[in-house]
């Protein structure tokens, strides 16, 4: 699971709160909890923090916001665990990947917009390690297989 969040941190650049309200709401109930971390990033702070490089400041044009959701308090990472799945199941989100193995899970789900996708959120499960990632804006198809193909390669 290290390697994945690595790979969703070096990823980040590329990537932004998903526009989920129900995600969104989420993230803010358990942003006020003592053990749980809630990381939020604008487009605007995102393209100050890629300014130095052409290439990545490119990459980050067109989107909103980017949110990060952790936790390694397990009562946690079962209450937050099953409000993400309760609520996840009452929407259309598009399944991108599901992946269960050696006790984690991964899920990637996506609002997929005309031309790219407007919405995706990364969820990250091992024991007592929770990790959902929320990212919103104008998201390249591109980025996805990055991910994607990262992800098969642990």
């Amino acid at each position: 699971m290290k390697k994945f969040i690595i790979l969703i941190m070096m990823l980040l650049p590329m990537s932004a709160i998903a526009s989920v309200p129900e995600i969104a709401a989420m993230v803010d109930k358990y942003s006020t909890v003592e053990d749980a971390t809630v990381v939020t990033l604008n487009g605007d702070m995102l393209k100050m923090a890629m300014a130095e490089s052409d290439a990545a400041s490119a990459s980050v044009e067109g989107l909103e916001s980017l949110c990060v959701l952790t936790t390694e308090v397990a009562s946690l990472v079962s209450e937050i665990g099953d409000e993400f799945d309760r609520l996840t199941a009452n929407l259309t989100l598009t399944t991108l990947t599901n992946i269960e193995a050696d006790g984690a899970k991964v899920r990637i789900l996506a609002n997929k917009g005309d031309e790219a996708f407007n919405d995706i959120i990364i969820y990250v499960r091992e024991s007592a390690e929770l990790v959902i990632v929320m990212i919103s804006g104008d998201i390249q198809e591109s980025m996805i297989g990055e991910l994607v193909g990262g992800m098969m390669q642990m």
